[in-house]
């Protein structure tokens, strides 16, 4: 069974896995509770980008949805001892203090597969 790992800031919390001898890693998102209290409208989110070894993958499927969706994909074909980077983009309208405008997030990172 992988262990999952976890990590938040103030935008969010990500979640990944990989088990040792797996080809797979299941990631998911979710946007903080503050971020999404001032989100009014469906949040787009363009779709994973990644890379294996510094090899560009195939981007994950977008979405248009709630605020408070968990996102979510899987990363593969992924080894043990595989170098993930990843990157993705969340777009939305906010408003604070009375005044609408758009809102982005951009979510990415660095992971190495051990065993």
């Amino acid at each position: 069974m992988p262990t999952p790992y976890g990590w938040s800031d103030a935008n969010g919390y990500f979640t990944y896995q990989h088990a040792c001898g797996g080809t797979t890693a299941p990631w998911g998102f979710r946007i903080s509770s503050s971020v999404q209290s001032i989100i009014t409208s469906t949040v787009t989110e363009q779709g994973m980008d990644w890379w294996r070894n510094y090899t560009a993958m195939s981007r994950r499927a977008p979405h248009v949805v709630s605020k408070d969706y968990q996102f979510h994909g899987t990363f593969k074909p992924v080894d043990d001892n595989d170098l993930i980077t990843y990157g993705d983009y969340f777009y939305f309208t906010v408003r604070v203090n009375g005044n609408t405008g758009a809102g982005s997030l951009h979510v990415w990172g660095e992971l190495h597969n051990v065993r």
